[in-house]
Formats: C-alpha cells, sequence, structure tokens
C-alpha cells in the first residue's frame, strides 16, 4: 500500500488524539475515495452532456401514410428525433464507459452478480420502507 503524509493544524490533531479508538488513515482514505468518486462522476456528466451537443444532420423518415392518417396529431419528426438522439446518447454512454473502465478486472460475470446483487438491496429497501 502507498503512504501518503496529511498535515493538519495542531489543534485539529490535539482533538484527533482525544478519540484514540477512531483510525484516522481509514477516515482520510474513505473521504478521498468519496471526493474521487464525486469527480469522476461529474466528469462522466460532463462528458456525456458534451456527446449529447451533436451536430444536427438531416434525417429523413417515411410513415406509412395509414399510420399518419389514424394518428394526424402525431408529431412523428419529434418523435423521430427524439428516439435518434436516445439511442445515440446510449451508444455514446456505452462507448464512454467502455473508455473509462477498460483496465477494470472486473469480468462480465462479476458485473451481473453485482448488478443482481444491487438490485437485490434497492428492491429490499424499498419493500421495507413500504
Amino acid at each position: 500500500m502507498a503512504e501518503l503524509v496529511v498535515k493538519v493544524p495542531e489543534k485539529l490533531k490535539e482533538r484527533m488524539s482525544k478519540i484514540s479508538w477512531i483510525d484516522w488513515s481509514s477516515v482520510v482514505v474513505k473521504a478521498i475515495s468519496e471526493r474521487l468518486e464525486d469527480v469522476e462522476e461529474l466528469e462522466i456528466r460532463r462528458k456525456i452532456a458534451e456527446i449529447s451537443e451533436i451536430a444536427e444532420a438531416e434525417l429523413k423518415i417515411k410513415i406509412p401514410e395509414r399510420v399518419k392518417q389514424e394518428f394526424p396529431e402525431v408529431e412523428w419528426s419529434k418523435i423521430a428525433e427524439r428516439a435518434v438522439l436516445e439511442e445515440f446518447r446510449k451508444l455514446a454512454s456505452i462507448k464512454l464507459f467502455d473508455e473509462l473502465f477498460k483496465h477494470s478486472e472486473l469480468t462480465d460475470e462479476d458485473c451481473l452478480k453485482l448488478g443482481r446483487e444491487v438490485s437485490r438491496a434497492v428492491r429490499l429497501r424499498i419493500e421495507k420502507e413500504l
């Protein structure tokens, strides 16, 4: 494990010394880890926002006359635009996550197992709240 020296004000050190049962190194490691997670999440959100601001291009889609007649009030161009943009965001997110996690040692099976565990924990928490 790497070593990191953290300097704290003398008065803070005195206060920390009075509470000897706390592993202050663990507190610092946890704080740094949480801050890094926050920063990494912000970076992901920023990159997704950048990717989402795509240049406009024209795309022609043929809607069958029967469908247009049955639903004349529907703005098909807006629905198509949203569908394309949503698909683009999904693909861009996958590409971004692949890049972010390319050095991960987790297997697909590990990820699925973790996902199931998280889903179960969330379900149990929601059931408990109900």
